[in-house]
């Protein structure tokens, strides 16, 4: 740009603008360039604290005048404007004091946050809202620009030169325009890190519900465990049962192979070979708890294609599934006829006509119920501290 003046002044001696109207306006020009130029670099920032720290430390590179740089936020209560940006050891030593202002307060921050308007304030004028900084005692010019989001003030980007003749009245819009531009960059980052943060939130609510899952899906596994554990045991034998395809005969035995006994451990299919004969054992499943296995023995060379294993695992499945139900049921119909019983003992107490016969009733029905030889019922505080009732019954 500055080429293209020089050329134009030198073809052009009679112009209506001298030399020094033209260095204004190249001046201009080229703080439009430097203007439009950091706009374009902070506008690709993401983290917050990467917008203003840039921001701050290319304005003061790029500018030649400007030699302190400042960006304030407002608060959410929308009463102070504080210091989140600031360039050298000065604003290192602001920051770590928590630097703020408040809006409407008699400073050039303040008020340029309360009317949404550039602010001048210029060191040693009469009625200058700018005020000294022992910190900053080179600050000649103090320029506030708003940082602006429609109409709405976000904050205050804070300019010092050591230039008197700094900030003019026809900089200002240039000047405004980058604030502007920083005030839509800091909203962005914003946004983003709210977004950020809630992508990590559901992430972490994700997690924690799988984790939840998992204990769910652990506790449901044991507590099956233990209740095929308690049937079997009620039953007072394991099932099994071995069946000859060729011959149809079918017996029952407590035999477990070797490659039964590895499907039960491991809870997977596996595979042997033994005596020219092919066998697979599947362990059966349910709610992903192995309560049982079963086994297949073909020919040596028989081949069971990956989709026939699938298969098999189904049916493993399926049978799982299936003596869950049966288990299931036969325990609702255990409870059904322990809830008849304790209903009949109960209609059975209810007849009696004292307490000693209510005892002598309560002793029977339990001996009928558990088959139990000996029954004692006391009534009243442990012996020693009042008289001992008591009934024993005995068949």
């Amino acid at each position: 740009m500055s080429k293209f003046l020089n050329k134009w002044l030198k073809r052009s001696p009679t112009s209506p603008y001298d030399r020094t109207g033209l260095a204004e306006v190249e001046d201009r020009l080229n703080l439009a360039v430097i203007t439009a130029e950091v706009a374009r670099q902070i506008s690709g920032r993401r983290s917050l604290q990467d917008v203003l720290n840039s921001t701050v430390e290319l304005i003061q590179t790029r500018y030649p005048n400007i030699y302190h740089v400042q960006i304030f936020l407002i608060d959410k209560a929308g009463h102070e404007a504080k210091l989140v940006a600031s360039t050298g050891e000065v604003g290192r030593l602001l920051l770590e004091r928590k630097h703020s202002l408040e809006i409407g307060s008699a400073s050039i921050v303040g008020q340029a946050a309360l009317r949404g308007e550039p602010i001048v304030g210029r060191a040693g004028l009469r009625g200058s809202l700018h005020k000294p900084n022992p910190l900053l005692p080179d600050t000649a010019v103090e320029a506030a620009f708003p940082l602006r989001l429609g109409e709405r003030v976000i904050g205050v980007m804070d300019l010092q030169s050591r230039f008197i003749d700094a900030f003019q009245t026809r900089d200002e819009p240039i000047f405004q325009s980058l604030a502007d531009h920083i005030a839509i960059a800091i909203d962005n980052a914003q946004l983003f890190e709210i977004n950020e943060q809630q992508l990590e939130e559901n992430q972490e609510l994700v997690k924690q519900m799988r984790e939840a899952l998992s204990e769910i899906q652990q506790l449901n596994q044991q507590l099956t465990g233990r209740a095929w554990s308690e049937y079997i045991r009620q039953r007072g034998h394991t099932f099994s049962l071995n069946v000859d395809m060729q011959t149809g005969d079918a017996h029952s035995s407590d035999e477990v192979t070797p490659t039964l006994s590895d499907a039960l451990r491991d809870n997977k299919i596996v595979e042997q070979k033994e005596n020219g004969s092919r066998i697979i054992a599947v362990p059966l499943r349910v709610r992903g708890q192995v309560i049982g296995a079963m086994e297949f023995e073909l020919d040596e060379h028989g081949r069971i294609a990956p989709e026939d294993l699938e298969f098999i695992q189904e049916v493993g499945e399926r049978f799982g599934f299936a003596v869950e139900n049966n288990r299931l049921y036969e325990e609702s119909q255990r409870v059904a006829q322990r809830e008849a019983l304790v209903n009949q003992i109960g209609t059975r107490l209810q007849t009696t006509t004292n307490v000693e016969a209510t005892l002598v009733e309560a002793a029977r029905s339990l001996h009928e119920v558990l088959g139990v030889n000996h029954v004692a019922i006391r009534l009243g505080d442990p012996p020693d501290e009042m008289q001992q009732s008591s009934i024993e019954g005995e068949s």
